[in-house]
């Protein structure tokens, strides 16, 4: 789930959503078990990024008891803090991605969250349209011009 931005912040929950990555993924959790990703920081609170990893924690902890009512003590702590991690579109941004393609040589293509979309979803959908693309291009390249007897 996502939290909204207006939940965000003071008492209220800090984390940006949590995933139940046990539940996407099989067999990531034991039996009986839940593995569950919570994302935190971002563009709104990036100085959560710098806090020690026990204060982190202690705001995962407090936010999975305001959200989810779970009180358990975690099994499993894995901390990866990545502070650039999702790319953040600011006003321009569509026209400023649709200037750099539309500057790039024949021969040189570019895709990936920084441009169309930031979710993994997106980034997919990128790929296969641009496989298209390349693959109907090698596919005209390769046809023979002339037939030969």
């Amino acid at each position: 789930f996502l939290v909204p931005s207006e939940q965000q912040g003071g008492q209220q929950v800090e984390s940006l959503g949590v995933l139940f990555t046990s539940s996407l993924f099989a067999d990531r959790a034991p039996d009986g078990k839940v593995l569950l990703r919570v994302l935190l920081g971002g563009y709104r609170q990036p100085t959560i990024c710098e806090l020690a990893e026990q204060d982190v924690l202690k705001t995962v902890k407090r936010d999975l008891e305001i959200t989810l009512g779970i009180t358990a003590q975690p099994e499993f702590v894995h901390d990866i803090r990545w502070p650039k991690g999702i790319a953040q579109y600011t006003l321009g941004h569509r026209d400023r991605v649709d200037d750099i393609m539309n500057r790039l040589p024949n021969d040189l293509y570019l895709t990936g969250n920084s441009y169309y979309g930031v979710s993994v979803n997106d980034t997919i959908s990128q790929a296969k349209t641009l496989a298209e693309v390349l693959a109907g291009r090698l596919e005209h390249d390769i046809t023979p011009s002339c037939s030969v007897n």
